[in-house]
């Protein structure tokens, strides 16, 4: 959801399976429409991050809807990307 390079990046997963893809690729969304810190476990070392779920439907895209919030790092980014697609995500 962000342009790279600053100091974070914004990611979001919406949809019916927005919570499972999350849960799948390890991360454990806390109550509706609280921020939660993670220290997410990427690539064999952790990324810290944070993590808010909007359910549907009042959410901003109408489905369920997890932004995760992480150092903006491109490589970092670029491995967060890999675990959400594993975990069965697809680009926008």
């Amino acid at each position: 959801a962000t342009a790279t390079g600053g100091d974070s990046a914004l990611l979001r997963i919406s949809g019916p399976a927005a919570i499972v893809i999350a849960e799948r690729a390890g991360l454990a969304p806390a109550p509706a429409w609280t921020i939660a810190a993670h220290d997410w476990s990427l690539a064999g070392g952790h990324c810290p991050c944070r993590v808010l779920l909007a359910p549907t439907p009042r959410s901003f895209t109408g489905f369920d809807l997890i932004e995760i919030t992480l150092p903006g790092s491109p490589d970092l980014i670029a491995l967060a990307l890999a675990a959400l697609h594993d975990a069965g995500a697809q680009p926008a």
